[in-house]
């Protein structure tokens, strides 16, 4: 049975990223790869003073289960863990998404 992510689809994470810098994770894409593992992509807009200077997109996967961790999948291949490099506001908003998203 395939879980149902209609819900989640318009969601957002804010994040700060400084003075007067902020990051938003808008939802694009959720697909689920087994039970335990769940990948995210979003698209990213940066806000420096209220202006939009950059947007890219990110995919991260969310694994549930015994880990539990949040891996950022970097387009090089390279995947690294939220928990080492966000900062702990960051980590929250992530890890209440990741709650949020099996619910």
């Amino acid at each position: 049975e395939r879980r149902d992510f209609s819900k989640m689809k318009n969601q957002s994470l804010v994040i700060s990223c400084g003075s007067g810098c902020a990051m938003t994770y808008n939802v694009k894409e959720i697909k689920e790869i087994n039970s335990a593992s769940i990948k995210v992509t979003f698209e990213v807009d940066m806000h420096e003073d209220e202006k939009l200077t950059e947007n890219y997109p990110e995919t991260y996967i969310f694994n549930y289960g015994n880990t539990n961790t949040i891996t950022r999948v970097n387009d090089t291949g390279k995947n690294d863990n939220i928990a080492d490099t966000f900062t702990p506001n960051a980590l929250k908003s992530f890890r209440e998404f990741a709650r949020k998203l099996i619910q």
